[in-house]
């Protein structure tokens, strides 16, 4: 094997061994429209889909939340009861979703 082949390897092995899972640890589950987990239940939040964002009242949703607007970059990370609302290009919500 030549040099950059042994890099090339070595790095991927790396790279495998940083995105596996350690024993024990599960995945989070996934979360669906109407699921309800430890204070975030999206069933009763189904009207806010296709309202427009500024017209909603943030302050009285549940905390934690976050709004992603069209395009944003959000982080994978889960967290357990936080409300998400997804926008489209012209700030409605397109989706309520836990996690």
């Amino acid at each position: 094997m030549t040099m950059p082949r042994i890099v090339m390897a070595a790095s991927a092995a790396a790279f495998a061994a940083a995105c596996a899972t350690t024993p024990g640890e599960a995945p989070p589950p996934p979360m669906t429209n109407g699921q309800v987990e430890r204070g975030c239940d999206v069933s009763e939040l189904r009207y806010l889909v296709g309202q427009p964002v500024d017209e909603i009242d943030l302050d009285s949703l549940p905390s934690p939340r976050r709004v992603i607007p069209h395009g944003m970059a959000v982080t994978m990370d889960y967290v357990e009861g936080r409300l998400n609302l997804d926008l489209d290009p012209d700030r409605r919500v397109i989706r309520v979703w836990c996690g």
